[in-house]
């Protein structure tokens, strides 16, 4: 079953309205960098991020509930921040580059690396400190990984992998109950959603005229939801039921050109969803849509307007706060925190 149309929900009420938005915003950068970018925060608010320092080097970033910044050693960076505050990312030393599991600190406690792969990249960490991601071979080809709270990591492919150089399988994320997520791209170049389930079973899927899926958010009953990308280059939102049925969405104002359209993200435990709409002018704005259909738009202080620039949308928690970035007329990155 699939169903189209231009607004989305719990149970896929067909009327939506659009609202004004009455919000405050935080905005930040690092102190003495450039190009903040911030990717996930814990359920108190500390988030992490990366940023580029005076010299020039992509850096890793702390910024804790009481605003003030921690760093992590050398070149670390965190890619990933359970509930609870742990963090997991990757760093490189004289043999190379790591994954490892920290703390708010910036202290890389426990490094490690995956068997079979030159470099771990991790994208999720749990509260049991279980983490997955996935990581690259010595052809350059896409691997998953879990590695679970004891120690023990291994790889994994999900079907259809390719096997060249940028192909394979690449993790985005992991659900407190331990189903795994993301997408596998075959040899051919097109990229699927796929589902790993904790006994390792998959199920691989693409909406309806995707040809570039992404998964960013699978909730406690196996909904999936993400952005894909249609053979024009638009992006559009899906929702996959655990029937495999689908609901396709766009947001109002979303351009149908190359590059534009909507990029949904996540919904939180009030069914507010969240995303990006991308207007005909190629410029981005954030969006909000409550369980009752009603839409709400926003744009981050000093978003660009130009082209390719705009309000990023990112991380939604349940008092309906969002953090993300913004990219400003002289395309220079920021990141903001929206409270209702």
């Amino acid at each position: 079953m699939i169903t189209r149309t231009t607004m989305l929900g719990a149970c896929l009420v067909l009327a939506s309205a659009v609202s004004a938005s009455a919000e405050t915003f935080v905005t930040f950068d690092v102190p003495g960098g450039h190009d903040t970018q911030a990717l996930n925060w814990d359920k108190n608010g500390d988030i992490i991020g990366i940023y580029v320092n005076q010299e020039g080097a992509g850096r890793g970033f702390i910024r804790l509930k009481d605003a003030s910044f921690a760093f992590f050693q050398g070149d670390g960076q965190a890619s990933s921040i359970s509930r609870g505050g742990a963090t997991a990312g990757t760093f490189s030393d004289e043999s190379g580059s790591h994954a490892f599991i920290g703390g708010l600190d910036g202290s890389e406690t426990t490094p490690f690396d995956v068997p079979g792969l030159r470099a771990s990249l991790p994208q999720s960490i749990d509260s049991r400190g279980a983490v997955a991601g996935f990581g690259v071979t010595d052809t350059n080809s896409y691997r998953g990984f879990i590695r679970k709270p004891n120690g023990k990591a291994k790889k994994f492919d999900a079907p259809g992998a390719g096997a060249a150089a940028n192909r394979g399988t690449q993790v985005s994320g992991m659900t407190e109950t331990g189903t795994i997520y993301g997408g596998v791209m075959g040899d051919n170049g097109i990229r699927h959603g796929f589902l790993r389930d904790p006994a390792g079973n998959f199920t691989v899927f693409d909406p309806p005229g995707s040809v570039r899926t992404s998964v960013t958010f699978v909730a406690k009953d196996g909904t999936a939801m993400g952005p894909y990308r249609d053979e024009s280059n638009v992006w559009h939102g899906y929702v996959r039921a655990p029937d495999g049925s689908f609901a396709i969405f766009d947001a109002p104002g979303a351009g149908t050109g190359e590059f534009q359209g909507t990029q949904l993200f996540t919904v939180n435990k009030n069914g507010v969803m969240h995303g990006t709409m991308i207007d005909s002018n190629t410029v981005s704005h954030g969006f909000l849509r409550s369980a009752k259909g009603k839409f709400t738009f926003y744009d981050a202080p000093g978003a660009g307007t130009a082209a390719f620039t705009g309000t990023q949308g990112g991380a939604l928690n349940d008092k309906n706060e969002v953090l993300g970035n913004y990219e400003d007329n002289d395309l220079k990155l920021h990141s903001y925190i929206r409270r209702p």
